[in-house]
């Protein structure tokens, strides 16, 4: 045999012996199944960590917000007088927000300036886990009231209050149990504020409240249905606008005018994001003047821009034919 024959055995088991051994081999198969294994888990917490961040940054927006909307009331107040403009700018000016979304907190207590403070009660229907319009005055007045929302969160708000002071209710508020749910709770006859924010039946939900007589109503309106025509969805009883296009809900500001007159009551100012009408009843303070729902209509930046600059038509969208019919109520 020749020499180069002779060395081949010795070549081979150094290369094998350079190679892991079996269990070696298996033991970094499970070393790298067991890191696979991880990686799902891993991602979990990753995601969980983006969320919990996601949300934090939202806590944090929504702070800023409020700061800013109080500081521009300060700002407003130190620098100008309201009482030098003419109405509704008179009232709107002196709008600052600390419970409220749009400064409603502050052009609520302007209009209490002109008409007197009252008893202090309120009924607050659709007002969200915060308390809504009547939260500010339930914290920092001692009003007394009732707060309705179709959302649980909304009972904290009597562990946040004085014992005894409002009542909160977690249901669903009907044309036919809204009466009733006044009634039962004790807040029948005149009370001083009432806030309507239903996202869907609105306007039925206050053409049907007879039980009490707000000195001052704030409901919102629908600023995609624009200024001029009185139109609001048809009644539903388990009306979600989420369950159909977000953009269909509630009444647009003309029917709401049209409604308050039929009640007894006048428009006298929008706040200026375009989200709610602030009206008085008509034997309150007569010296501030009412007006049209052209003159003091307000857009939603966000409805704006859709409807300019994406060219989108609510009465083009919204019709019968489309599953989404509107009801004529001039």
């Amino acid at each position: 045999m020749s020499a180069m024959a002779r060395e081949k055995p010795s070549k081979v088991r150094t290369k094998l012996d350079g190679l892991p051994s079996l269990p070696q081999r298996l033991a970094q198969t499970r070393a790298l199944l067991n890191a696979v294994r991880e990686v799902p888990r891993e991602l979990t917490r990753a995601s969980k960590d983006v969320r919990e961040f996601s949300r934090e940054l939202k806590r944090v927006y929504a702070e800023l917000r409020r700061i800013e909307l109080r500081f521009d009331g300060v700002l407003r107040h130190l620098y100008f007088d309201a009482q030098q403009l003419p109405p509704p700018a008179d009232l709107t000016w002196q709008r600052f927000k600390v419970y409220s979304q749009n400064g409603e907190d502050g052009l609520t207590l302007a209009l209490l300036k002109r008409i007197g403070l009252g008893a202090g009660r309120f009924v607050d229907i659709g007002c969200g886990p915060m308390g809504g319009n009547a939260r500010f005055f339930a914290e920092e007045f001692g009003w007394s009231g009732l707060f309705v929302d179709a959302r649980e969160q909304v009972k904290r708000l009597e562990a946040q209050l004085r014992p005894g002071q409002v009542t909160a209710l977690a249901t669903w508020v009907t044309r036919d149990n809204v009466d009733s749910l006044v009634r039962d709770h004790g807040f029948e006859g005149e009370i001083d504020l009432l806030s309507i924010d239903l996202d869907g039946n609105d306007y039925w939900v206050w053409e049907a409240l007879t039980a009490c007589s707000p000195r001052i109503a704030i409901v919102e309106y629908n600023s995609f249905f624009g200024p001029d025509r009185a139109v609001t969805v048809p009644y539903s009883e388990s009306f979600d606008r989420h369950e159909r296009d977000r953009r269909y809900y509630g009444a647009s500001l003309a029917a709401l005018v049209a409604l308050a007159g039929q009640k007894g009551y006048r428009l006298v100012a929008v706040e200026p994001a375009g989200v709610n009408a602030f009206f008085l009843r008509d034997d309150v303070a007569p010296e501030v003047p009412g007006f049209r729902a052209d003159q003091l209509y307000r857009s939603q930046v966000k409805h704006h821009l859709e409807m300019a600059q994406r060219g989108f038509d609510p009465f083009e969208a919204f019709t019968p034919e489309n599953g989404l019919p509107l009801v004529d109520v001039a």
